[in-house]
């Protein structure tokens, strides 16, 4: 993308990978919304599943379309990657809870601190995978028990965020979770490009005069020169 005077212009998300856990039975729309929405914003999706091959969405009670699968679970290093996503589908939902590989997954996610963004029931897989304790989150209200009996705190708010945990009380706020999500990812690449910054015109051995170091040997020397007064 370039502006009228041919500068490139950095979208929110360029540079980062942003990939969706689904198999087949994953609701479509809950599926291409986050996902046009982060590709719109300049950041690469990906598909990950339990296997390889393509898997079959469902259009509210009818069949989808089908999608090829990127990644299978168990070739997904988190670390590599900005967020993971997982939008909803029963059918969907109950593929992954059943595999390992997938809980696995999303616990590797969690522990490195790293975007989880569960859609409306999706949250189920959270309690699955062991990782809502101590977390607040927003759920269908069926789900209420199920996450509180994981140690989990249930949000009355439509979407929540809980540090670099979003959730949704359900699947009609698609909306605001696909906002949410792309105004927490936009903030974390802000983040990330002001340190790099830093680091660049700063190394290592030249702290910045305006920096912490640098305000104190100012100080020091006010002081010195009040005491010598």
């Amino acid at each position: 993308m370039h502006t009228s005077k041919g500068m490139k212009m950095t979208l929110p998300l360029e540079h980062l990978k942003v990939v969706f856990l689904a198999a087949s039975g994953v609701e479509q729309i809950e599926l291409e919304a986050p996902m046009t929405s982060v590709r719109q914003a300049g950041a690469t999706a990906m598909i990950v599943s339990p296997a390889t091959g393509s898997i079959d969405a469902a259009h509210r009670e009818d069949g989808g379309d089908s999608f090829d699968v990127d990644l299978v679970a168990t070739e997904v290093e988190p670390r590599h990657f900005a967020a993971l996503v997982i939008p909803g589908g029963a059918r969907n939902l109950d593929a992954l809870a059943a595999s390992e590989d997938a809980l696995a997954l999303i616990r590797g996610f969690m522990e490195l601190d790293k975007t989880v963004a569960a859609l409306g029931p999706a949250s189920s897989l959270l309690a699955a995978a062991k990782v809502v304790r101590g977390r607040t989150l927003s759920t269908p209200e069926d789900l209420r028990g199920l996450i509180e009996r994981g140690g989990g705190i249930v949000s009355d708010r439509a979407v929540n965020r809980d540090q670099h945990l979003i959730t949704s009380r359900s699947s009609d706020e698609l909306p605001a979770f696909c906002g949410a999500l792309i105004e927490h990812l936009a903030q974390l690449s802000s983040n990330d490009r002001v340190d790099e910054a830093s680091k660049e015109s700063f190394p290592a051995s030249d702290a910045p005069a305006w920096g912490p170091s640098a305000i104190g040997a100012r100080r020091g020397k006010k002081e010195g020169r009040t005491n010598q007064d």
